[in-house]
């Protein structure tokens, strides 16, 4: 957690006080992570906090890229887990 979160930005209102709109937003980002699943793609706790890989991108048009460049690699059989 970054403390940044709403849900986090929202504890800290109750705490400190402040106006939810007066305290700073985290940057954005955006996420490609694969994760073990079973065969109906259910993915458990302990497999979703340890994926198997996990990328950060900066916009939506990289992450798009990233996801689309993974999945391939998956698809291929050329990055295995």
């Amino acid at each position: 957690m970054t403390g940044q979160s709403p849900l986090e930005r929202l504890t800290e209102c109750f705490r400190s006080g402040k106006n939810f709109k007066d305290l700073q937003q985290g940057r954005h980002f955006f996420i490609t992570s694969i994760a073990k699943c079973d065969e109906k793609g259910i993915v458990k706790e302990k497999h979703y906090m340890s994926p198997i890989y996990q990328k950060e991108y900066e916009t939506l048009e990289d992450a798009k890229n990233g996801h689309r460049t993974i999945v391939d690699l998956f698809a291929s059989g050329k990055l295995r887990c």
